[in-house]
Protein backbone atom coordinates (compact mmCIF):
# COMPACT_ATOMS: atom_id res chain seq x y z
CA UNK A 1 0.00 0.00 0.00
CA UNK A 2 1.34 3.44 -0.95
CA UNK A 3 1.70 5.80 2.03
CA UNK A 4 0.10 9.23 1.96
CA UNK A 5 3.30 11.22 1.42
CA UNK A 6 4.41 9.06 -1.50
CA UNK A 7 0.97 9.28 -3.10
CA UNK A 8 0.85 13.06 -2.69
CA UNK A 9 4.32 13.52 -4.15
CA UNK A 10 3.39 11.40 -7.15
CA UNK A 11 0.32 13.55 -7.78
CA UNK A 12 2.36 16.73 -7.38
CA UNK A 13 4.88 15.48 -9.93
CA UNK A 14 2.08 14.64 -12.38
CA UNK A 15 0.59 18.12 -11.89
CA UNK A 16 3.97 19.64 -12.71
CA UNK A 17 4.09 17.34 -15.73
CA UNK A 18 0.83 18.90 -16.94
CA UNK A 19 2.37 22.35 -16.69
CA UNK A 20 5.54 21.31 -18.48
CA UNK A 21 3.60 19.57 -21.24
CA UNK A 22 1.54 22.68 -21.81
CA UNK A 23 4.61 24.91 -21.94
CA UNK A 24 6.51 22.58 -24.27
CA UNK A 25 3.58 22.39 -26.68
CA UNK A 26 3.10 26.15 -26.56
CA UNK A 27 -0.64 25.78 -26.15
CA UNK A 28 -1.28 26.76 -22.57
CA UNK A 29 -4.25 28.89 -23.56
CA UNK A 30 -5.66 26.83 -26.41
CA UNK A 31 -6.00 23.44 -24.77
CA UNK A 32 -7.87 22.41 -21.63
CA UNK A 33 -5.76 19.81 -19.80
CA UNK A 34 -8.02 19.20 -16.84
CA UNK A 35 -9.68 16.19 -18.49
CA UNK A 36 -6.21 14.54 -18.64
CA UNK A 37 -5.75 14.81 -14.87
CA UNK A 38 -7.70 13.07 -12.11
CA UNK A 39 -7.06 13.39 -8.39
CA UNK A 40 -7.18 10.11 -6.44
CA UNK A 41 -10.43 9.60 -4.56
CA UNK A 42 -8.55 8.82 -1.35
CA UNK A 43 -6.43 11.98 -1.47
CA UNK A 44 -5.50 13.34 1.96
CA UNK A 45 -5.81 17.06 1.21
CA UNK A 46 -4.14 18.08 4.45
CA UNK A 47 -0.97 16.15 3.57
CA UNK A 48 -1.21 17.28 -0.05
CA UNK A 49 -1.38 20.93 0.97
CA UNK A 50 1.58 20.59 3.32
CA UNK A 51 3.68 18.89 0.65
CA UNK A 52 2.83 21.53 -1.94
CA UNK A 53 4.11 24.08 0.57
CA UNK A 54 7.24 22.10 1.49
CA UNK A 55 8.13 21.59 -2.18
CA UNK A 56 7.53 25.25 -3.12
CA UNK A 57 4.97 24.65 -5.86
CA UNK A 58 1.82 26.17 -4.36
CA UNK A 59 1.99 29.08 -6.80
CA UNK A 60 2.44 26.75 -9.76
CA UNK A 61 -0.68 24.82 -8.71
CA UNK A 62 -2.57 28.11 -8.59
CA UNK A 63 -1.43 28.88 -12.14
CA UNK A 64 -2.55 25.43 -13.29
CA UNK A 65 -5.99 26.03 -11.80
CA UNK A 66 -6.36 29.45 -13.40
CA UNK A 67 -5.32 27.91 -16.75
CA UNK A 68 -7.92 25.15 -16.21
CA UNK A 69 -5.21 22.52 -16.39
CA UNK A 70 -6.45 20.89 -13.16
CA UNK A 71 -10.01 20.00 -12.13
CA UNK A 72 -10.72 22.89 -9.78
CA UNK A 73 -13.91 21.38 -8.37
CA UNK A 74 -11.80 18.74 -6.61
CA UNK A 75 -9.68 21.27 -4.69
CA UNK A 76 -10.78 22.40 -1.19
CA UNK A 77 -11.45 26.13 -1.24
CA UNK A 78 -9.00 26.76 1.60
CA UNK A 79 -6.15 25.23 -0.40
CA UNK A 80 -7.04 27.35 -3.42
CA UNK A 81 -6.85 30.48 -1.25
CA UNK A 82 -3.46 29.44 0.14
CA UNK A 83 -2.09 28.78 -3.35
CA UNK A 84 -3.45 32.08 -4.63
CA UNK A 85 -1.80 33.88 -1.70
CA UNK A 86 1.48 32.08 -2.41
CA UNK A 87 1.44 33.25 -6.03
CA UNK A 88 0.92 36.92 -5.22
CA UNK A 89 3.35 36.74 -2.30
CA UNK A 90 5.95 35.46 -4.76
CA UNK A 91 5.21 38.36 -7.09
CA UNK A 92 5.93 40.87 -4.34
CA UNK A 93 8.94 39.17 -2.73
CA UNK A 94 10.58 38.26 -6.03
CA UNK A 95 10.08 41.78 -7.33
CA UNK A 96 11.86 43.08 -4.21
CA UNK A 97 14.63 40.54 -4.73
CA UNK A 98 15.09 41.53 -8.38
CA UNK A 99 15.21 45.20 -7.36
CA UNK A 100 17.91 44.38 -4.84
CA UNK A 101 19.76 42.33 -7.47
CA UNK A 102 19.63 45.32 -9.83
CA UNK A 103 21.20 47.59 -7.23
CA UNK A 104 23.92 45.05 -6.54
CA UNK A 105 24.70 44.45 -10.22
CA UNK A 106 24.79 48.19 -10.89
CA UNK A 107 27.44 48.55 -8.18
CA UNK A 108 29.35 45.57 -9.54
CA UNK A 109 29.48 47.15 -13.00
CA UNK A 110 30.77 50.42 -11.54
CA UNK A 111 33.47 48.54 -9.62
CA UNK A 112 34.22 46.17 -12.54
CA UNK A 113 33.35 43.07 -10.50
CA UNK A 114 32.23 40.18 -12.74
CA UNK A 115 29.39 38.05 -11.38
CA UNK A 116 27.20 35.31 -12.82
CA UNK A 117 23.60 34.91 -11.62
CA UNK A 118 22.62 31.37 -10.59
CA UNK A 119 19.52 29.32 -9.76
CA UNK A 120 16.29 31.28 -9.10
CA UNK A 121 16.62 34.42 -11.25
CA UNK A 122 18.18 32.43 -14.09
CA UNK A 123 15.36 29.87 -14.01
CA UNK A 124 12.64 32.52 -13.82
CA UNK A 125 14.12 34.26 -16.86
CA UNK A 126 14.91 31.21 -18.99
CA UNK A 127 12.34 28.61 -17.92
CA UNK A 128 9.33 30.41 -16.47
CA UNK A 129 9.30 33.18 -19.08
CA UNK A 130 9.66 35.94 -16.50
CA UNK A 131 6.54 34.98 -14.52
CA UNK A 132 7.98 35.90 -11.12
CA UNK A 133 4.91 34.70 -9.27
CA UNK A 134 5.24 31.07 -10.27
CA UNK A 135 8.49 30.18 -8.48
CA UNK A 136 9.63 31.40 -5.04
CA UNK A 137 13.18 32.59 -4.39
CA UNK A 138 14.48 32.21 -0.85
CA UNK A 139 17.83 33.74 -1.76
CA UNK A 140 19.91 35.23 -4.53
CA UNK A 141 22.85 33.10 -5.67
CA UNK A 142 25.80 34.68 -7.47
CA UNK A 143 29.00 33.14 -8.78
CA UNK A 144 32.04 35.30 -8.10
CA UNK A 145 35.82 35.14 -7.85
CA UNK A 146 37.51 34.65 -4.46
CA UNK A 147 39.44 37.89 -4.85
CA UNK A 148 36.17 39.83 -5.24
CA UNK A 149 34.53 38.54 -2.05
CA UNK A 150 35.60 41.53 0.03
CA UNK A 151 34.31 44.08 -2.49
CA UNK A 152 31.05 42.15 -2.87
CA UNK A 153 30.46 41.85 0.87
CA UNK A 154 31.11 45.59 1.31
CA UNK A 155 28.64 46.32 -1.49
CA UNK A 156 26.03 44.01 0.03
CA UNK A 157 26.56 45.68 3.40
CA UNK A 158 25.96 49.11 1.85
CA UNK A 159 22.67 47.79 0.44
CA UNK A 160 21.34 46.59 3.79
CA UNK A 161 22.93 43.19 4.42
CA UNK A 162 24.45 42.54 7.81
CA UNK A 163 27.90 41.37 8.84
CA UNK A 164 29.39 39.03 9.76
CA UNK A 165 28.27 36.67 7.03
CA UNK A 166 27.99 32.92 7.31
CA UNK A 167 30.89 31.01 5.75
CA UNK A 168 30.01 27.70 4.16
CA UNK A 169 32.14 25.23 2.21
CA UNK A 170 31.83 26.98 -1.13
CA UNK A 171 29.91 30.20 -0.53
CA UNK A 172 29.49 33.19 1.74
CA UNK A 173 25.96 33.95 2.95
CA UNK A 174 24.76 37.44 3.88
CA UNK A 175 21.27 38.23 5.16
CA UNK A 176 19.37 41.39 4.20
CA UNK A 177 18.04 43.10 7.32
CA UNK A 178 14.72 44.38 5.95
CA UNK A 179 13.77 42.03 3.10
CA UNK A 180 14.56 38.71 4.76
CA UNK A 181 16.45 37.64 1.63
CA UNK A 182 19.81 35.89 1.65
CA UNK A 183 22.64 36.70 -0.71
CA UNK A 184 24.90 33.74 -1.43
CA UNK A 185 28.26 34.47 -3.03
CA UNK A 186 29.53 31.21 -4.53
CA UNK A 187 33.30 31.44 -4.81
CA UNK A 188 33.73 27.76 -5.71
CA UNK A 189 31.84 24.64 -6.82
CA UNK A 190 30.56 21.98 -4.45
CA UNK A 191 33.55 20.52 -2.61
CA UNK A 192 33.25 17.03 -4.15
CA UNK A 193 33.21 18.19 -7.79
CA UNK A 194 36.41 17.62 -9.74
CA UNK A 195 38.45 20.02 -11.89
CA UNK A 196 36.74 23.05 -10.44
CA UNK A 197 39.16 25.59 -11.88
CA UNK A 198 38.82 24.29 -15.45
CA UNK A 199 35.01 24.20 -15.22
CA UNK A 200 34.80 27.73 -13.80
CA UNK A 201 37.18 29.09 -16.42
CA UNK A 202 34.85 27.68 -19.06
CA UNK A 203 31.88 29.36 -17.39
CA UNK A 204 33.56 32.77 -17.18
CA UNK A 205 34.56 32.58 -20.85
CA UNK A 206 31.10 31.57 -22.11
CA UNK A 207 28.51 33.43 -20.05
CA UNK A 208 25.29 34.41 -21.79
CA UNK A 209 22.74 37.16 -21.14
CA UNK A 210 19.32 36.70 -19.58
CA UNK A 211 16.61 39.23 -18.77
CA UNK A 212 14.10 39.40 -15.92
CA UNK A 213 11.73 42.31 -15.25
CA UNK A 214 13.83 44.56 -17.46
CA UNK A 215 17.08 43.63 -15.72
CA UNK A 216 19.78 42.06 -17.87
CA UNK A 217 22.42 39.87 -16.25
CA UNK A 218 24.89 37.12 -17.12
CA UNK A 219 24.17 33.43 -16.50
CA UNK A 220 26.02 30.17 -17.04
CA UNK A 221 25.89 28.51 -20.47
CA UNK A 222 23.03 26.01 -20.82
CA UNK A 223 25.27 22.97 -20.40
CA UNK A 224 27.07 24.38 -17.37
CA UNK A 225 23.77 25.13 -15.63
CA UNK A 226 22.74 21.48 -15.90
CA UNK A 227 26.11 20.34 -14.55
CA UNK A 228 25.81 22.77 -11.63
CA UNK A 229 22.32 21.49 -10.83
CA UNK A 230 23.49 17.87 -10.98
CA UNK A 231 26.08 18.86 -8.39
CA UNK A 232 23.33 20.47 -6.30
CA UNK A 233 21.33 17.22 -6.32
CA UNK A 234 24.38 15.22 -5.29
CA UNK A 235 25.23 17.69 -2.52
CA UNK A 236 21.78 17.20 -0.98
CA UNK A 237 22.04 13.40 -1.17
CA UNK A 238 18.52 12.93 -2.53
CA UNK A 239 16.72 15.41 -0.28
CA UNK A 240 15.68 17.58 -3.23
CA UNK A 241 12.43 19.52 -3.46
CA UNK A 242 10.11 19.29 -6.44
CA UNK A 243 10.86 22.93 -7.29
CA UNK A 244 14.43 22.01 -8.17
CA UNK A 245 13.44 18.87 -10.03
CA UNK A 246 11.00 20.92 -12.12
CA UNK A 247 13.68 23.53 -12.93
CA UNK A 248 15.95 20.73 -14.12
CA UNK A 249 13.26 18.89 -16.08
CA UNK A 250 12.04 22.06 -17.78
CA UNK A 251 15.56 22.79 -18.99
CA UNK A 252 15.90 19.29 -20.43
CA UNK A 253 12.62 19.78 -22.31
CA UNK A 254 12.66 23.44 -23.31
CA UNK A 255 16.37 23.51 -24.15
CA UNK A 256 16.38 20.18 -25.96
CA UNK A 257 17.37 21.71 -29.31
CA UNK A 258 19.78 24.23 -27.78
CA UNK A 259 21.98 21.86 -25.80
CA UNK A 260 25.36 20.77 -27.13
CA UNK A 261 25.49 17.10 -26.19
CA UNK A 262 29.26 16.78 -26.62
CA UNK A 263 29.94 19.82 -24.46
CA UNK A 264 27.53 18.63 -21.78
CA UNK A 265 29.15 15.19 -21.79
CA UNK A 266 32.59 16.79 -21.48
CA UNK A 267 31.59 18.96 -18.53
CA UNK A 268 29.81 16.13 -16.72
CA UNK A 269 32.85 13.87 -16.99
CA UNK A 270 35.18 16.75 -16.12
CA UNK A 271 33.38 17.46 -12.85
CA UNK A 272 32.52 13.86 -12.00
CA UNK A 273 28.74 14.26 -11.78
CA UNK A 274 27.75 12.35 -14.93
CA UNK A 275 26.17 9.44 -13.03
CA UNK A 276 24.04 11.85 -11.00
CA UNK A 277 22.88 13.60 -14.17
CA UNK A 278 21.96 10.28 -15.81
CA UNK A 279 20.15 9.01 -12.72
CA UNK A 280 17.97 12.10 -12.34
CA UNK A 281 17.25 12.67 -16.04
CA UNK A 282 16.28 9.00 -16.49
CA UNK A 283 13.76 9.13 -13.62
CA UNK A 284 12.04 12.43 -14.41
CA UNK A 285 9.92 11.33 -17.43
CA UNK A 286 8.18 8.65 -15.36
CA UNK A 287 7.79 10.88 -12.33
CA UNK A 288 6.26 13.67 -14.42
CA UNK A 289 4.13 11.34 -16.54
CA UNK A 290 5.73 12.51 -19.79
CA UNK A 291 7.21 10.60 -22.74
CA UNK A 292 11.02 10.30 -22.58
CA UNK A 293 11.31 11.62 -26.14
CA UNK A 294 10.30 15.06 -24.89
CA UNK A 295 13.53 15.27 -22.89
CA UNK A 296 17.10 15.82 -23.90
CA UNK A 297 19.07 12.68 -23.05
CA UNK A 298 22.71 11.66 -23.25
CA UNK A 299 21.67 8.02 -23.65
CA UNK A 300 19.86 6.59 -26.68
CA UNK A 301 17.30 4.67 -24.66
CA UNK A 302 16.54 6.30 -21.32
CA UNK A 303 15.20 3.80 -18.84
CA UNK A 304 11.60 4.07 -17.67
CA UNK A 305 12.26 1.98 -14.58
CA UNK A 306 14.31 3.91 -12.01
CA UNK A 307 16.94 1.87 -10.19
CA UNK A 308 16.99 1.25 -6.46
CA UNK A 309 18.95 4.44 -5.70
CA UNK A 310 16.48 6.52 -7.71
CA UNK A 311 13.52 5.01 -5.86
CA UNK A 312 15.30 5.88 -2.63
CA UNK A 313 15.71 9.43 -3.96
CA UNK A 314 11.94 9.68 -4.44
CA UNK A 315 11.31 8.40 -0.91
CA UNK A 316 13.73 10.97 0.52
CA UNK A 317 12.02 13.82 -1.33
CA UNK A 318 8.67 12.59 0.00
CA UNK A 319 10.01 13.07 3.53
CA UNK A 320 10.89 16.76 3.02
CA UNK A 321 9.12 18.87 5.61
CA UNK A 322 8.38 15.90 7.85
CA UNK A 323 11.95 15.35 9.10
CA UNK A 324 14.84 17.68 9.92
CA UNK A 325 17.10 17.82 6.87
CA UNK A 326 19.53 20.30 8.40
CA UNK A 327 20.35 18.57 11.65
CA UNK A 328 23.80 19.57 12.98
CA UNK A 329 26.44 17.19 11.67
CA UNK A 330 24.13 15.67 9.06
CA UNK A 331 26.22 16.85 6.12
CA UNK A 332 29.42 15.57 7.73
CA UNK A 333 27.78 12.24 8.48
CA UNK A 334 26.81 11.98 4.81
CA UNK A 335 30.47 11.91 3.74
CA UNK A 336 31.57 8.36 3.01
CA UNK A 337 34.78 7.22 4.64
CA UNK A 338 37.18 8.78 7.13
CA UNK A 339 39.22 10.51 4.42
CA UNK A 340 36.24 12.33 2.89
CA UNK A 341 34.97 13.25 6.34
CA UNK A 342 38.38 14.70 7.20
CA UNK A 343 38.53 16.75 3.99
CA UNK A 344 34.99 18.01 4.51
CA UNK A 345 35.67 19.02 8.10
CA UNK A 346 38.93 20.76 7.23
CA UNK A 347 37.31 22.81 4.44
CA UNK A 348 34.40 23.69 6.69
CA UNK A 349 36.60 24.86 9.56
CA UNK A 350 39.37 26.46 7.50
CA UNK A 351 37.84 28.35 4.54
CA UNK A 352 39.90 30.62 2.25
CA UNK A 353 41.27 33.69 4.00
CA UNK A 354 39.40 35.84 1.46
CA UNK A 355 36.11 34.39 2.76
CA UNK A 356 37.02 35.12 6.40
CA UNK A 357 38.11 38.63 5.46
CA UNK A 358 34.86 39.30 3.58
CA UNK A 359 32.66 37.78 6.27
CA UNK A 360 34.01 39.94 9.11
CA UNK A 361 34.91 43.01 7.07
CA UNK A 362 38.60 42.81 7.88
CA UNK A 363 41.15 45.18 6.27
CA UNK A 364 43.71 42.54 5.22
CA UNK A 365 44.45 38.85 4.72
CA UNK A 366 46.80 39.03 7.70
CA UNK A 367 43.89 40.12 9.89
CA UNK A 368 41.87 37.27 8.40
CA UNK A 369 44.58 34.79 9.34
CA UNK A 370 44.63 36.12 12.89
CA UNK A 371 40.81 35.79 12.97
CA UNK A 372 40.77 32.05 12.29
CA UNK A 373 40.16 31.36 16.02
CA UNK A 374 37.17 33.72 15.87
CA UNK A 375 35.81 31.82 12.88
CA UNK A 376 36.28 28.49 14.66
CA UNK A 377 34.50 29.86 17.73
CA UNK A 378 31.59 31.11 15.61
CA UNK A 379 31.36 27.82 13.71
CA UNK A 380 31.18 25.94 16.99
CA UNK A 381 28.57 28.36 18.35
CA UNK A 382 26.48 27.90 15.20
CA UNK A 383 26.64 24.12 15.68
CA UNK A 384 25.62 24.37 19.33
CA UNK A 385 22.73 26.74 18.61
CA UNK A 386 21.32 24.50 15.90
CA UNK A 387 21.79 21.48 18.14
CA UNK A 388 19.90 23.28 20.88
CA UNK A 389 17.07 24.24 18.49
CA UNK A 390 16.82 20.64 17.37
CA UNK A 391 16.48 19.55 20.99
Amino acid sequence: MVDEKTLCLRVLFLACGCWLKGVSEGRREERDFKDDFVFPKNMDWDVFGKMAYYHNIEALLYVLLTKKSLPGDSIPSQLYKEWEKAYFTNLIRNSEAVSMLKDLLDECRLKHIPVVVLKGPASLAQVYEGNTGIRPMADLDLLCRKQDLMALSDTAYSLGCRKPGFIRLHHLVMAHEMLGIYLEFHYNLYHFMKNKKEFLNSVWENTQPARLEGLEFQVMPFEAQLVFEAGHFLAHRGFVSLKHYLDFAAKLVLWKDKLDGKELERLLRLTGVRNEFISVSAALPEWLGLHPELFFSLTSFPTRNPDVSTKKRFELSASIGFINLKAPGAELAGQRGLWKKSIFLFKRLFPPLSAIQASYGLPSRRKAFLSIPRHLRDALRDFRERKSEEG
